[in-house]
């Protein structure tokens, strides 16, 4: 914390059960605790995945807690002293004084939600949309809302009057990254664009306001690929000047949990929910000037790239597929309609129901389950034959008897165009490690022994859009999410040894 930092609250992490906050990793490496923030004035929410509750500051005292209900909470948003929380059924609580109420949102295809935002009585939710992004307007109405029915603009809300995208146009190894930000109104006129030029891959930037002069605050997230194939990136804050030069720039500190809009720019001020080891606390950032540049080294210079060894994976021409085909994949299994009955859910020894699954009755998405890797074909089957819906359990040494659906390694295997069941371990047999800058659509990013997600895109403000199976969030099923580019720093980027290149762009 920097001495001209302002302190809104700070807790001590402590063991699970004893502290406020805590974290828990779950076996997928998950780490649950604090996961959104909002600012409403003095007050400071913070919104806990491990108990799916809303903790409540003031003057960094913690005043009480608001439970999520049975829905589990993924953003948080508060104004005019009502809370808001968008869970990961796309519904929306809204705490208010002396009445608690929650609304619907129909047809929304995609779990990557970038932003939440309520702003006076409109609440804003932002989604991925290539890198400009979406934003849908409208008014809580407990009778649920048809998402496409609702207005909407190009681009990433920034306030009542603001929109912005960013654009990462180019990489170059000798030159380094750049790209740009376009800011217009919300009626698309006035644009302005911020150019942007990194000496490190350009993984993403923010915007955070202007000066009132013409010059712009930003945050930046740079990348290097290291001789490990691990991701190093670094978030900074800088102040880049009317002429578009870089004048400040101020560092930012290395965090135990990642989360998505770690810093959020409210009425002017930079607010940063720090996610350190030992303690989280809420500040007000201050920005980078001349002290912060002089303190500032980056630690991207230091790093080592891989070797460039020529050596890969012999493809198997018989297996050739192409990204468009894998990407396909992802999307029939992310829309997949399948029908539960009762029987689907009788117990079953070593056997947990994903939790999306709330009753007999439609849905949609192949559901979770440990060890599985079966096609569309036989999980009708297994359904037809009385098995079980998907598997949560913690992990065993197989998949259970009668239990259907995928696990991530199954899922990508297929998408793959795979029969044969890979772990996160092995199948590192079928592709070879590339640098994180050169990830493109259907390329995948691995943990051994932990998870695997398929690539899709970069948003444009640091984080990756992606495919997975995944209890991430409690969404049990297959997904299409979005996650921080920092939360992934020590997965592997993988690409298929069978992948046929093409005009495919996955910027």
């Amino acid at each position: 914390m920097n001495s001209n930092d302002k302190l809104l609250v700070s807790v001590d992490i402590g063991i699970r059960g004893n502290s406020l906050l805590n974290y828990f990793m779950d076996f997928k490496a998950n780490i649950l605790g604090p996961e959104d923030f909002a600012v409403d004035g003095d007050t400071v929410y913070i919104l806990n995945s491990i108990d799916n509750t809303v903790l409540e500051f003031k003057n960094n005292k913690f005043i009480c807690s608001h439970n999520a209900g049975l829905v589990y909470g993924i953003k948080v948003a508060a104004s005019n002293g009502a809370i808001y929380i968008l869970r990961n059924d796309f519904s929306i609580m809204r705490i208010g004084t002396d009445i608690t109420e929650t609304m619907a949102l129909y047809n929304v295809q995609t779990e990557a939600i970038v932003d939440f935002m309520v702003l006076g009585e409109k609440i804003y939710i932002v989604f991925f949309d290539g890198m400009k992004g979406i934003t849908y307007e409208f008014d809580f109405d407990t009778a649920g809302i048809d998402i496409n029915k609702v207005k909407s603009y190009n681009g990433r809300i920034f306030d009542e009057n603001t929109l912005y995208e960013t654009q990462l146009t180019a990489y170059d190894m000798q030159t380094g990254g750049s790209g740009r930000i376009i800011i217009t109104d919300l009626d698309g006129r006035n644009a302005r664009e911020i150019p942007i030029h990194t000496k490190h891959f350009l993984s993403g930037a923010q915007y955070f306001g202007s000066d009132g002069e013409g010059g712009t605050y930003l945050k930046i997230y740079e990348s290097e690929t290291d001789d490990r194939y691990q991701t190093i990136v670094e978030s900074r804050l800088v102040f880049i000047d009317p002429q578009g030069q870089e004048k400040y720039v101020r560092q930012l500190p290395e965090q135990y949990k990642h989360i998505t809009n770690q810093d959020k720019s409210i009425n002017g001020q930079i607010y940063s929910l720090n996610a350190f080891k030992n303690g989280v606390e809420l500040i007000i950032t201050a920005k980078p000037d001349e002290e912060s540049t002089r303190e500032y080294t980056s630690r991207l210079d230091e790093v080592i790239p891989p070797s460039m060894s020529s050596e890969t994976i012999t493809p198997d021409p018989t297996k050739a597929i192409t990204r468009e085909q894998i990407m396909q994949n992802a999307m029939d299994f992310h829309s997949f309609n399948w029908s539960c009955n009762e029987v689907n859910l009788l117990p079953l020894p070593g056997w947990a129901a994903p939790r999306f699954v709330m009753g007999p009755g439609n849905y949609t998405s192949m559901p979770y389950c440990w060890g599985g890797n079966c096609t569309m074909e036989e999980y009708y089957a297994g359904m037809a034959s009385g098995g079980r819906v998907g598997n949560i359990n913690s992990p065993g040494p197989a998949l259970v008897p009668d239990t259907f659906g995928h696990d991530c390694s199954g899922f990508v295997g297929l998408c793959w165009g795979e029969t044969q069941k890979y772990s996160t371990n092995t199948i590192q047999g079928i592709a070879d490690p590339i640098s994180s800058s050169d990830l493109k659509a259907g390329d995948a990013l691995d943990a051994p022994f932990y998870h695997i997600l398929l690539f899709e895109k970069r948003d444009g403000w640091g984080n990756y859009i992606l495919f997975e199976s995944t209890v991430f969030s409690r969404f049990d099923r297959v997904s299409h999410t979005i996650r921080p580019i920092t939360s992934l720093k020590n997965f592997i980027p993988l690409r298929y040894k069978n992948v046929e290149d093409s005009g495919m762009q996955s910027m």
